[in-house]
């Protein structure tokens, strides 16, 4: 419940509990969905309990009027929140990801080729070291193109800005 108000990434890697190596993602709407459902809070030794697609897709926020900060969890109390939620059946295996010392470049193919909402950065042990979210590689074109923007201007201004002593600007 921490992390879900500590930071709106739209997912999150799931992960090893022994090697910390990446297993799969889980979307934040997935996580909101599972903890607004009591009977899937279990305590340590508990069965799992796991809800149909049919449940989750009713007990899915409204993507438009997502719960933030405090919002989140407000429902459960303390022991609620000691509990564990078994994730293993909704979250995605295999999902998309770039190494730590790949390029910007080839994020940016990925999330235009396949339309993904985030790309998890991992080591080179497949641990998650961080997250690219497509709301922050569209900040960087936008401050790519007006870096561009930038630089075109200042050519174009430097021509009018120097003249040669042999111009009629002299």
């Amino acid at each position: 419940v921490g992390i879900l108000r500590s930071n709106n990434d739209p997912d999150f890697p799931v992960v090893d509990k022994q090697d910390g190596s990446l297993v799969g993602i889980i979307s934040r709407i997935d996580l909101l969905a599972l903890l607004s459902q009591q009977k899937v809070l279990v305590s340590m030794g508990e069965d799992e309990v796991v809800l149909s697609y049919s449940e989750l897709d009713e007990a899915r926020p409204d993507p438009r009027h997502l719960p933030t900060g405090d919002e989140i969890g407000e429902h459960l109390s303390h022991d609620d929140e000691l509990k564990y939620v078994y994730i293993a059946p909704y979250m995605q295996i295999a999902p998309m990801s770039i190494q730590g010392h790949g390029s910007a470049e080839r994020a940016y193919e990925i999330f235009r080729s396949l339309g993904l909402r985030s790309i998890l950065v991992v080591d080179k042990h497949s641990r998650p070291i961080g997250i690219i979210t497509r709301h922050e590689l569209a900040l960087l074109e936008e401050i790519g193109e007006n870096e561009h923007k930038v630089k075109q201007k200042k050519r174009s201004t430097l021509l009018y800005n120097r003249p040669h002593k042999d111009t009629q600007f002299e």
